[in-house]
């Protein structure tokens, strides 16, 4: 069985546990984002670029070999660009440019009854680094993950609900979740509330979607001079909508492109060394812009 689990951190790699392989490339068009006085007068044009790898594998560890338990081991790496123009800062100042994201996979699922598989419990752990990698200290580390309970209503559909701890909205924040997920030769929906929804037909070699996805996370600063005066973190989060297409070009693999564009986008730049709202330094409010995304995945 394959269960939908995306965490929402960055871009949809590795959306689905049945990826072993992935690579993808995003580019984004520029956006205007309006500073506030003195730190940088006028608007600023800035658009980014994202490269994404991930791989995986996974094995049977029940006794009898049957799959009723597995685990997945897996890598996810992800960088971010950051491009701006139109602006000057103020004397020791800067805008972050470049931001990381390394994370390990570690997924545990078990068909809790073998004679009858009908419920199935997926524990996910996502330890990683989110970090501008400047003056590194344990503050870059955080964990993320979720616990996934899945009823298999028939051949075709599952039901789910958990909890998850993720950054996907650029904040760090405890999630109820919500799972759906119907396959048939023909039309495939993988819904997981509130991170991301798929509905795509397939046609022999074509498989032809629409996607809405949140987007985002947050980074530990070790150069303070990254950001705002003050900050040590930045968030981010979009909301991308688009069509999806993919081929399959041999047996598992298969060609990726996406594209659409971004909405309800927010970055902000806090400090966590401070209390209540004091620890939110600043706001922006990014225009939405066009993405592309292209890429390649081999499946299980």
């Amino acid at each position: 069985m394959a269960l939908l689990f995306y965490l929402g951190g960055g871009m949809p790699e590795a959306q689905a546990q049945g990826e072993r392989f992935g690579i993808r490339f995003e580019n984004r068009g520029n956006t205007s984002l309006v500073f506030p006085d003195p730190f940088i007068p006028g608007p600023v044009q800035v658009n980014n670029w994202n490269l994404a790898l991930n791989g995986s594998f996974r094995k049977k560890i029940d006794k009898q070999k049957l799959g009723l338990t597995t685990l997945t081991l897996g890598a996810e790496y992800r960088f971010t660009r950051l491009n701006y123009a139109g602006f000057e800062v103020a004397p020791g100042q800067a805008l972050v440019q470049n931001l990381h994201a390394a994370r390990l996979q570690i997924d545990w699922v078990r068909v809790l009854n073998p004679k009858k598989p009908k419920w199935i419990l997926a524990l996910l752990f996502r330890p990683g680094i989110f970090s501008d990698l400047e003056a590194f200290d344990w503050h870059h580390f955080r964990l993320e993950g979720a616990a996934l309970l899945s009823y298999r209503a028939n051949q075709k559909a599952i039901y789910g609900f958990g909890v998850g701890r993720s950054a996907g909205f650029g904040r760090t924040l405890i999630l109820p979740l919500l799972q759906y997920t119907y396959r048939s030769p023909k039309f495939v929906a993988d819904i997981l509330l509130p991170s991301r929804a798929d509905v795509g037909w397939i046609k022999k070699k074509w498989y032809w979607g629409l996607n809405a996805s949140i987007v985002g996370n947050q980074f530990q600063l070790g150069n303070l001079q990254n950001g705002f005066p003050g900050s040590d973190r930045a968030g981010v989060s979009d909301l991308t909508l688009g069509p999806v297409l993919r081929y399959k070009l041999s047996e598992n693999n298969y060609f990726l492109l996406e594209g659409g564009v971004t909405a309800l986008r927010r970055w902000e730049f806090r400090d966590d060394r401070r209390d209540g709202d004091q620890r939110f330094i600043q706001e922006l409010d990014p225009e939405p812009t066009w993405f592309l995304r292209t890429g390649f995945q081999i499946r299980y």
